[in-house]
């Protein structure tokens, strides 16, 4: 079952979202990022994407959370904690600059739904781009003209582009992960020297 994530899967989204994060997301993964550390810091976004009804759910027939995908208004600023946990930092200030480097004429759409983030549990590919698909309708039904994400994986990168033909948005520059520079230092040092964020995105055909 696919549905708008409500209050009801709070827990089990955050949960989801702290497990793939930490455990298989090259950025989170390479810092080492502790699990509570990253609940403080994606809860006050699960918790306005639920109030927002913008964000998609995978459910099995078991009734098991599979899956998340993590939309918000992009004329809205995405809710952060009060405080960003330090081991988050370098992550929250890359994403910033990329955000800075994002060409607005680019974009070419006054109503832009900004896919933040998404999550699947492990055996549950084939689900993808049912929840994606949804997520698509979500946004048609609710007038978007364009959607895009800053995508910070490999994996999702080559789903976006080959299953949807999503396009590479104009930045003005590229910030490649290894030599990022944070407080003096490369925090993400060890991780490939071609991965960078791709900023990808793709206008709508409106519904009617």
């Amino acid at each position: 079952m696919i549905t708008t994530l409500n209050n009801d899967w709070r827990d089990p989204a955050i949960d989801c979202l702290t497990r793939q994060f930490c455990e298989a997301e090259p950025l989170t993964a390479c810092l080492n990022v502790p699990k509570n550390d990253f609940k403080k810091f994606v809860s006050p976004i699960v918790d306005q994407a639920i109030e927002a009804k913008l964000s998609t759910i995978a459910i099995s027939p078991k009734n098991e959370f599979v899956g998340i995908v993590i939309a918000h208004d992009y004329s809205i600023p995405l809710a952060m904690p009060d405080k960003i946990p330090d081991s988050m930092a370098p992550i929250v200030e890359l994403l910033d600059q990329i955000s800075h480097s994002i060409e607005q004429p680019a974009l070419g759409a006054d109503k832009i739904l900004h896919i933040f983030t998404a999550a699947m549990e492990p055996g549950n590919s084939s689900e993808s781009q049912k929840l994606f698909d949804a997520q698509i309708r979500i946004a048609q039904q609710h007038k978007f003209e364009m959607m895009f994400t800053e995508a910070t994986n490999p994996l999702s990168q080559q789903f976006l582009i080959r299953r949807y033909g999503w396009h590479e948005i104009a930045c003005n520059k590229k910030i490649y992960y290894k030599y990022f520079s944070f407080a003096g230092s490369r925090p993400f040092e060890k991780l490939n020297p071609k991965m960078y964020c791709k900023v990808l995105g793709s206008r709508l055909s409106i519904n009617h």
